[in-house]
């Protein structure tokens, strides 16, 4: 009886750790890839843990996509992309 009761529990750890989702999340305007294991949807809004980072982030307008495993952590380990630089100054008219 005692085996069966934790051939149960360790069942039920086992499943609970296999139902995890991966999403990666885009920001169309800088093109930065983010990615995360829950979304919030608020309007057009989203926020989420950053989980490179661990810092909670806003998106208007994102791109989510639902990935697997494997490629939430070649996410993770890819190095962060820098942000889009601001278009250079025109030069002065004399």
């Amino acid at each position: 009886m005692k085996k069966a009761i934790l051939v149960g529990i360790l069942l039920l750890f086992v499943l609970a750790g296999c139902g995890g989702k991966y999403y990666k999340v885009t920001d169309p305007t800088t093109k930065m890839n983010y990615f995360t294991q829950e979304v919030e949807k608020k309007g057009a809004a989203v926020t989420f843990t950053d989980a490179k980072t661990g810092k909670q982030v806003t998106v208007q307008n994102s791109e989510i996509i639902e990935i697997s495993e494997g490629s939430f952590k070649e996410g993770l380990a890819a190095p962060a992309a820098a942000p889009a630089a601001p278009a250079a100054p025109e030069p002065e008219k004399k």
